[in-house]
């Protein structure tokens, strides 16, 4: 719908939001004007010229949307896709932790909001975000998305407050 009021869609943006079941609404409703809209369009669209960074999204999403919107997730990558970005995912994995930190009887300890992270709850961490990982790529491959995904040494970080969160 935003692509026709920004000007006149392409055939590929057509058949992007028509395949998009729902998630090209949902992603047009939060754009603040049809400018916007056509901004978009013109930077993203199958008819842009750039492929530079411009065409590269690096989108977070919670642990939370792989488990309650998994599907609507691979339907706004793949109309992104459609609309020709480049799309890097990083997920997160909040829940699924604290789920599994409960099933074995480990109690996080929280300091300011944010959980202390220590040995054994970085062993943990890494296996269930590693199964997070596979569980996402295997979602936007059964979605006709090609994916890789990463785990374990991926981003280099230094500890937070002197190291009181942890790992």
């Amino acid at each position: 719908a935003v692509a026709a009021a920004a000007g006149a869609p392409s055939a590929n943006a057509s058949s992007a939001a028509a395949g998009a079941s729902g998630g090209f609404v949902r992603f047009a409703a939060e754009l603040d004007s049809v400018a916007d809209a056509d901004d978009f369009v013109r930077a993203y669209g199958p008819d842009s010229q750039s492929r530079s960074s411009a065409n590269l999204a690096v989108v977070k999403i919670g642990g939370e949307v792989l488990q309650r919107q998994l599907e609507e997730l691979v339907d706004n990558v793949r109309f992104m896709r459609e609309a020709g970005m480049n799309v890097v995912l990083v997920h997160g994995g909040g829940p699924q932790l604290n789920e599994e930190l409960a099933r074995r009887q480990v109690e996080p300890t929280y300091k300011g909001g944010h959980r202390v992270t220590d040995a054994e709850t970085l062993k943990i961490a890494e296996r269930v975000f590693a199964e997070c990982t596979q569980q996402l790529v295997a979602a936007l491959e059964g979605g006709g998305i090609s994916a890789t995904g990463l785990s374990g040494n991926v981003f280099r970080a230094k500890q937070a407050e002197g190291g009181a969160l942890g790992f």
